[in-house]
């Protein structure tokens, strides 16, 4: 798309949607190589997307494991901060640094498969 045709896009168009109905139109986004916005527009006016977006479409199924994997690190993270807690002995800064790290990626994760952390 040229500069041109950028600037005259000077409107926007909100819609709602459930995180699951994004997550579906973000995928098929995805499988035609083009931005939400592309497909969007392609799919309602029936026009001829200008171009298709050259990034990596996510894979979907192995990002849901990577959150699942995740989730179980940090679950083992926190019952060896539970011990340290019941036993009398300080938390380690590298402890909680580590929470801190397995929950940033946790949320990233979720960004990637554009639905929002429970």
């Amino acid at each position: 798309m040229s500069g041109s045709e950028k600037r005259q896009r000077d409107r926007l168009v909100g819609v709602r949607c459930t995180e699951v109905e994004r997550a579906h139109l973000v995928a098929r986004a995805d499988a035609a190589g083009l931005s939400l916005g592309d497909y969007l527009r392609s799919a309602a006016l029936d026009a001829r997307p200008l171009r298709a977006v050259r990034r990596p479409s996510a894979d979907h199924a192995l990002l849901a494991q990577a959150v699942a994997q995740l989730g179980k690190i940090g679950s083992n993270v926190n019952q060896i901060a539970h011990v340290l807690n019941a036993s009398g002995r300080e938390r380690s800064a590298l402890l909680d640094r580590a929470l801190s790290e397995l929950s940033e990626a946790r949320a990233v994760l979720f960004q990637a498969l554009g639905v929002r952390p429970k």
